[in-house]
């Protein structure tokens, strides 16, 4: 577990995992039920966001001053399934999080901004509970998204914010639910876990896994654009109705 917050456990290698409890609010008598929560970068393992089962989005630095509380960001309307913060470093200090939840979107948040808005929200193109979403651990626009419906998406934002790189595939039988998703330290596989009790490796092709050389200063280019207009995302993404202000 995590020490300075209540009922916080279970976390994984990854920095990202599961808990179930109460933490402390920023509101007196009214404590934060967390549902999933994510360890900052290698370089900054202090750092915690936290999913809430009520939608909410928080971020933490550990440990806590006796006093202090934890402000909760609007950020789904229903519970937050996973949290992962950004693997690999990025200039200016970003602090990138991704946020899935089950009313069918995944969020982009940088975390050092203080504007209470995700950068882009994906709606995933089922409808249905995304259980999952876990950026790769060498592309840096790279993730992956698992929905309880079976079916894997990957979405590479520097090829587009709007739509999936690939259309969703499945990966296990009708009627089964995923249900996490783990890379491999080459970004070449994924193991995922799903309902039935089997975990399935899936391949990724190299000339999708693999970055090019420009990768990151083209990621930059596209949450640079996100940021100077005001955090709505592309055309095509679905903003949670979360008002926020544009920091330029």
């Amino acid at each position: 577990g995590v020490g300075g917050v209540g009922g916080v456990g279970g976390v994984g290698g990854d920095g990202a995992g599961m808990g179930a409890g109460p933490a402390a609010s920023s509101h007196p008598g009214r404590p934060l039920y967390v549902s999933c929560m994510s360890l900052g970068r290698e370089e900054d393992k202090r750092l915690v966001a936290l999913g809430t089962e009520t939608g909410g989005v928080s971020a933490l630095r550990l440990p806590l001053g006796e006093d202090e509380g934890v402000a909760e960001l609007p950020g789904h309307f229903g519970l937050v399934t996973s949290a992962h913060f950004h693997p690999p470093g990025l200039r200016r200090g970003r602090e990138l999080l991704l946020t899935s939840s089950v009313d069918w979107t995944v969020k982009l948040w940088d975390m050092s901004r203080n504007v209470p808005a995700p950068l882009f929200t994906f709606m995933q193109p089922s409808y249905e509970y995304v259980v999952d979403a876990r950026w790769s651990p060498v592309h840096p626009a790279l993730f992956c998204a698992a929905v309880s419906a079976g079916e894997l998406s990957l979405w590479d934002l520097n090829q587009s914010t709007q739509d999936p790189l690939l259309p969703a595939f499945r990966v296990c039988p009708p009627g089964t639910a995923l249900t996490r998703i783990a890379w491999s330290k080459d970004g070449l596989r994924m193991l995922v876990g799903a309902s039935d009790g089997v975990a399935r490796l899936v391949s990724v092709a190299e000339d999708i896994a693999k970055p090019r050389v420009n990768e990151v200063a083209s990621f930059e280019a596209v949450l640079d654009s996100a940021e100077n207009n005001g955090a709505r995302g592309g055309a095509g993404a679905f903003d949670g109705g979360i008002a926020g202000d544009d920091d330029g």
